[in-house]
């Protein structure tokens, strides 16, 4: 169980993360029930609510896409285990 717990995020990201989930959360699904999360999808985001995101937060967002998704994979893989 101590996999699954939270990990503390590094100072200063707590920000971005918020946004990620904001979008993770309302982002459309694929047939397999993959998140689909683009670089339009980012752009929309901040233009819908006004936030202004630096090209390497953009980034950073779409690195903590596929982190997630890696994560989600793997805890599938081991459920089924």
């Amino acid at each position: 169980m101590n996999k699954l717990r939270d990990i503390e995020f590094p100072k200063g990201t707590s920000w971005l993360f918020n946004h990620f989930y904001a979008i993770w959360k309302h982002c459309e699904v694929d047939l397999s029930g993959n998140r689909i999360l683009t670089p339009r999808t980012i752009m929309d985001y901040c233009e819908c609510f006004g936030v202004n995101m630096t090209f390497r937060e953009r980034q950073l967002m779409l690195k903590m896409h596929e982190w997630a998704t890696e994560s989600i994979a793997q805890v599938r893989e081991n459920k089924d285990e």
